[in-house]
């Protein structure tokens, strides 16, 4: 699911929130299935896709929302997967720059008309804390 739908869900779907959706059902796969460049132990992994795709924040009512893991993600000055498989990372870094992109559009969007929420805070990630700080 898209950033944007996970802080708010009853904001407007836009196709957009379906591109999204599929980059990070390729990123989940990666993670999952694909062979990586650095070995890794097992419990990293688990620990990474967990902060990515299950961490979520209480909303004012009282719902819970999502995408601070993704952001943070997105953001993240490490290498994104280090896929052995080259043309499926080249894919990736270039599908992130466009989710990136897009929500640097979304920020300004709501900036000039208030219409959409604020992407979420990300907690205990001193990165996606100052993205968030530059979008409000």
């Amino acid at each position: 699911m898209s950033i944007k739908l996970l802080a708010d869900p009853a904001s407007r779907h836009e196709l957009q929130d379906d591109l999204e959706s599929f980059f990070w059902a390729v990123v989940y796969h990666g993670f999952r299935y694909l062979e990586l460049e650095v070995s890794v132990p097992q419990t990293y992994l688990q620990d990474r896709m967990k902060s990515i795709f299950d961490s979520y924040r209480p909303l004012i009512d009282g719902s819970l929302g999502g995408g601070v893991g993704k952001i943070a993600f997105l953001w993240d000055p490490s290498p994104t997967l280090g896929l052995k498989c080259k043309p499926m990372q080249k894919w990736i870094d270039a599908v992130m720059n466009m989710v990136k992109a897009w929500i640097d559009y979304v920020k300004q969007r709501k900036l000039a008309t208030h219409v959409d929420p604020p992407i979420p805070n990300v907690p205990n990630d001193i990165n996606a804390q100052k993205l968030v700080m530059q979008m409000d």
